[in-house]
């Protein structure tokens, strides 16, 4: 079966210029995959990328049937929250995830939210509410 991540070669600039074009080529792929190991495997290649694109190519994934997909959705929001906060469309989808059925996808979007930026007292609810095990220090904004 194949893997595929995002590449990273790193050279002395701050710029990577493979991204861009890796991007492109993960959310074209994103959309048109089926095999669900295969969309697992670009998604998490797509939370490699802080780029709105990245999560627009994400969030139609956030309701898959397999939990697999929802993880990789989950965990691929992660680079999403900074600066400072998740979208409004990352935060649906994140409070969701945070109440899936599967405890995998729960325990990744706890995780993603408590290891984020974004102190929006909602999380720290949701957190209360479905994460009881979560051992992350959630502190909300002042």
């Amino acid at each position: 079966m194949p893997r595929c991540s995002a590449i990273h070669l790193f050279d002395d600039s701050d710029e990577d210029a493979f991204a861009g074009p890796a991007l492109d080529l993960f959310t074209g792929w994103a959309a048109a995959e089926t095999d669900v190991a295969v969309l697992t495997d670009v998604l998490v290649a797509l939370g490699e990328h802080s780029d709105p694109r990245a999560e627009t190519a994400l969030m139609p994934h956030a309701g898959h049937p397999d939990a697999r997909v929802r993880r990789a959705v989950a965990q691929g929001l992660s680079a999403l929250s900074s600066p400072p906060a998740f979208s409004g469309d990352a935060r649906t989808a994140l409070l969701g995830l945070m109440a899936d059925p599967d405890a995998v996808v729960r325990k990744t979007a706890c995780r993603v939210i408590a290891e984020g930026k974004d102190r929006d007292p909602v999380f720290a609810d949701a957190m209360a509410g479905n994460c009881p095990t979560t051992t992350v220090a959630y502190e909300t904004a002042p």
